[in-house]
């Protein structure tokens, strides 16, 4: 359970990165 738990948080953590570098590059 805790383990399932990790990974849907790191990705998560992967997609809202993902997002940022969208966002920067749309900026620009």
């Amino acid at each position: 359970m805790k383990h399932q738990q990790l990974k849907n948080y790191q990705k998560i953590n992967k997609n809202r990165l993902q997002l940022k570098r969208v966002k920067n590059w749309l900026k620009n």
